[in-house]
């Protein structure tokens, strides 16, 4: 086996789930190594001729890299944009996601947090600034191992327990994949709600309008309005009786990429040091583009592409040294 599908092992012993084990086995299958290997071929074949043409300039007339073999090179550049496409679904499948649900005290949380673990497992009160430190639980949603996080309620406090929950609630965001922002719609948008979407800008949100059982007082489009159009989905949805839950889960696992079409799970590009070398290969290929349309010399152009096929010999291990072989098999318990 080559080095992706050793490493493939140690994700099937960990998969928390049945989806991220079907993904581990594709990629012990060999999947993910024969489509890197195929780009490969490819990308060897382009060398090939740019590095022919500056050998043998006077026979092949220039060094000039033809339009055939710059079309190939960004029809290269293209298929691996769409394998890192695949990345967030299967990081997500293969490493779980972390969510925290965050907003102002006594907006229903804990409770939004109980209905969709289907247990009581945060304390629920009337009381504001109930939940002082963060509870964390763990669901299976489409295939990804989701932890939610019931949090303590963002608002100034002089109370000094409060203010270490509300620094761990910080600190849940800070991590997180994305952010479940839960919203009073009972209630007019207040100062704080505001702080709060100032606090999720730039963040992927999905925002959960709950007690919408009760007389609306905030809808949609007021929050939308507050995070500036950069707000994910936004859910109408009750706690206490149950509605809009399904539609909430439905709507987390397409913000997960849950949703995404991928051509075979064995292709999809689920390990961080696979879509890192995936991006360098990428990113020369995009050079070695600009270089033959600037009418660089041959060698520039070559040079680029053996960077970009140098990256993806990484995946399988035909171009990779001793120390990251080291890192790569310290994950592995051997004589345990």
């Amino acid at each position: 086996i080559d080095l992706s599908q050793a490493e493939a092992v140690a994700d099937v012993i960990a998969a928390a789930t049945a989806r991220a084990h079907e993904l581990a086995l594709s990629q012990l299958s060999g999947e993910l190594s024969r489509a890197v290997d195929a780009l490969a071929d490819r990308l060897t074949d382009a060398v090939a001729e740019v590095e022919a043409r500056v050998d043998f300039a006077e026979d092949v007339g220039g060094i000039e890299v033809p339009a055939h073999v710059v079309a190939a090179i960004a029809a290269l550049e293209g298929e691996l944009a769409a394998l890192l496409g695949t990345t967030t679904w299967a990081r997500a499948v293969r490493e779980g996601v972390r969510v925290p649900l965050v907003g102002r005290p006594n907006v229903g949380k804990s409770s939004l947090f109980n209905a969709l673990l289907g247990e009581a497992r945060a304390i629920v009160t009337d009381v504001p600034g109930t939940t002082r430190d963060r509870v964390s639980e763990a669901i299976e949603l489409a295939g990804i191992r989701v932890t939610l996080s019931d949090t303590a309620g963002l608002r100034e406090t002089d109370d000094a327990v409060e203010s270490i929950g509300v620094a761990r609630t910080h600190e849940a965001l800070a991590g997180a994949a994305l952010a479940l922002w839960v919203v009073d719609a009972t209630l007019p948008l207040a100062d704080e709600d505001r702080r709060v979407a100032k606090r999720l800008a730039g963040r992927r949100v999905l925002v959960a309008l709950n007690k919408c059982d009760l007389p609306i007082a905030t809808r949609a489009e007021d929050v939308a309005a507050l995070l500036e159009g950069t707000a994910g989905p936004i859910v109408a949805v009750s706690a206490t009786t149950g509605d809009g839950l399904e539609s909430l889960r439905a709507a987390l696992a397409g913000l997960l990429g849950a949703g995404d079409p991928v051509d075979g799970m064995g292709v999809a590009v689920g390990n961080l040091r696979h879509a890192e070398a995936i991006g360098r290969a990428r990113a020369a290929l995009a050079r070695a583009t600009r270089a033959a349309a600037d009418l660089l010399p041959g060698e520039i152009v070559a040079l680029e592409l053996r960077e970009a096929l140098a990256a993806l010999g990484e995946i399988t291990g035909r171009s990779v040294d001793d120390d990251l072989l080291d890192r790569i098999f310290r994950k592995f318990c051997v004589g345990k």
